[in-house]
């Protein structure tokens, strides 16, 4: 049935690689013999995962079967869109909303002419911009598509917030719970779920509400009870409290001061609605304070969700994290938030990564316990993709002041053996690439890109895939990037890439999961490794700089896959 579903589905050159075929029949058993609802697939770069996910959707499709294929980011996604269409599948895809322009007046979507107006998805399909608007026309195709391809965000705001929504309302469910859902790059499932319901403070969130209360007053449209004095209030004490009783009454004090706001801002649209009629487009002005309305809602939400949380699991699972002008709230208990939001919002789960380690951990990281389990051999040849381990000088903060010259003068050296290859260096932090680019000689300095935040990080990488011999450096390149072929022939690890214990989620994390922190950095070890070697005959060199990865391995080496082992060629310097 499958070989007949592939040959009229993707004609007679599809060609499945190696264990692929195994795979799909595999996971369609499991699906029908019921006796699992977990999937987990061990997937090595190249082995087709996209591919996999693909064939054996539209496989259960035969059977009247409807799922969602998620992706972890537009990159993904859009290399799964390239797909629907080289096949020509005809499946929904749909993307956040503010990755669409409105056609009328050229807005971020949540910011186009029917959001303003408060125009139901309803009235908005008799409007003469419906067939040319990519979100509307895209969202009522992936309604109805029996596979649709969202991204985790989007999908865990339709299974969780919209569905609560529409149900109070006594509406229909757009996205409702379907019979599968398959996960790629499942590994990082845990951390979107948690940072998607992990509300947020920081030093314009005063001046927000106060903008939004002006032009509310101002114009009568509503009187928003709590003032200026009161939310400082709030805010200042949800800085400065420790006791978690008194953290979380303030929680829940700004969860209804928030909820003033929503009401008052769903006033505005209907002001708004009636100021400028459908042939009269808003002004610019307009839009702005309609955006903070939707700002507020969006933080009222997650305020409320993180509250509901909180008040199930208990307050000594609350973490409150200052993270310097931003003030963030997690969740110790992400079990309870995976299987509240996660697992309890799909049917069969296909989970696929390439970078899972021991099963065993991340099962329990995932709030799972018991699943079939796959993994697939890779195809690579890493003969010529060694990993040069520098074990005797560490990184750790005890030891880096000492060690660091030698590391600039290894930096250069490495850069000096490939002058003519493009590459990349992950030095883990800002001031680790500012310390290392001072120390660079003059000629490697100059084909050396850098960055200082995310925006210049676009920027340097837009740069450096377009220049030959240039080396991107900088934190935070460990994963996302696909840099196959010359895009990069060699990658330096200037430290292990253990979370920053800086980090009070990472740190209460680390002392109440015994083997997260290990897991973690291993997943991101695995991660940066990854970014150079693409396909079967691309290849790579890699150093290691810090001999902390001793550790690692001495603890852990069963989490690490036998091919990245063999890898490892141990360089013995003298110190």
């Amino acid at each position: 049935m499958l070989d007949s579903y592939v040959l009229r589905t993707y004609g007679r050159d599809f060609n499945f690689r190696p264990q692929q075929r195994e795979v799909v029949l595999d996971i369609v058993n499991s699906f029908f013999d019921g006796n699992c609802n977990l999937y987990l697939l061990d997937a090595p770069t190249g082995s087709g995962k996209s591919v996999i996910a693909m064939v054996t959707a539209g496989f259960l499709t035969e059977f009247q079967m409807r799922g969602y294929i998620l992706a972890s980011d537009l990159m993904l996604q859009d290399q799964y869109e390239r797909d629907l269409k080289k096949y020509r599948l005809g499946w929904g895809i749909i993307k956040g909303v503010d990755n669409y322009n409105c056609v009328v007046n050229a807005e971020k979507f949540s910011m186009g002419e029917c959001r303003l107006k408060n125009v139901s998805y309803e009235e908005a399909e008799s409007l003469p911009c419906f067939s040319d608007c990519g979100y509307l026309y895209g969202r009522k195709i992936a309604i109805k598509s029996p596979v649709s391809i969202l991204n985790y965000s989007y999908w865990l705001i339709q299974r969780n917030y919209v569905e609560d929504k529409m149900q109070e309302n006594g509406r229909g469910v757009p996205f409702p719970k379907r019979d599968f859902t398959f996960c790629d790059e499942a590994h990082k499932v845990t951390e979107i779920v948690q940072n998607h319901f992990s509300p947020r403070i920081d030093d314009k969130t005063l001046d927000k509400l106060d903008k939004l209360r002006s032009v509310l007053e101002k114009n009568n449209i509503a009187l928003v009870k709590h003032r200026t004095v009161k939310i400082r209030t709030v805010i200042d004490s949800l800085k400065k409290e420790t006791s978690p009783d008194r953290i979380f009454f303030y929680l829940k004090e700004f969860e209804l001061i928030l909820s003033d706001f929503v009401k008052a801002g769903h006033k505005l649209k209907e002001y708004t609605a009636s100021k400028y009629p459908k042939e009269v487009t808003v002004p610019k002005e307009w839009r702005f304070y309609l955006g903070l309305s939707d700002w507020t809602k969006d933080c009222h939400c997650k305020f409320e969700d993180y509250n509901h949380i909180i008040s199930q699991v208990g307050l000594e699972k609350m973490v409150k994290n200052d993270q310097g002008e931003t003030l963030m709230f997690n969740c110790l208990d992400e079990s309870y938030m995976m299987e509240r939001h996660f697992h309890s919002q799909s049917s069969f789960k296909l989970l696929m990564t390439a970078t899972m380690g021991e099963p065993t951990d991340f099962l329990k990281n995932i709030g799972a316990k018991n699943a079939k389990y796959f993994k697939m051999e890779t195809s690579f040849d890493f003969e010529k993709s060694p990993i040069y381990f520098y074990p005797k000088r560490r990184m750790s903060m005890a030891q880096k002041e000492k060690n660091f010259p030698w590391l600039q003068r290894k930096i250069n050296e490495i850069l000096e053996s490939h002058t003519e290859e493009n590459g990349i260096i992950h030095t883990g932090s800002y001031e680790n690439t500012a310390k290392i680019f001072s120390s660079l000689s003059d000629e490697n300095r100059k084909r050396v890109l850098t960055y200082q935040n995310s925006q210049e990080k676009d920027e340097a990488l837009r740069k450096f895939l377009s220049e030959e011999n240039a080396v991107l450096m900088g934190p935070s390149i460990l994963e996302g990037l696909d840099l196959s072929s010359e895009k990069s022939r060699f990658q330096v690890f200037v430290k292990v890439p253990f979370p920053s214990l800086g980090d009070k989620f990472v740190s209460a994390k680390m002392n109440s999961h015994p083997g997260w922190y290990d897991w973690k950095t291993i997943i991101s070890v695995l991660q940066g490794v990854g970014r150079s070697v693409r396909s079967e005959k691309d290849w790579a060199i890699t150093y290691f700089l810090d001999g902390c990865l001793t550790d690692l391995l001495n603890r852990r080496r069963s989490s690490f896959p036998e091919e990245f082992q063999r890898r490892i060629k141990v360089i013995r310097e003298d110190i």
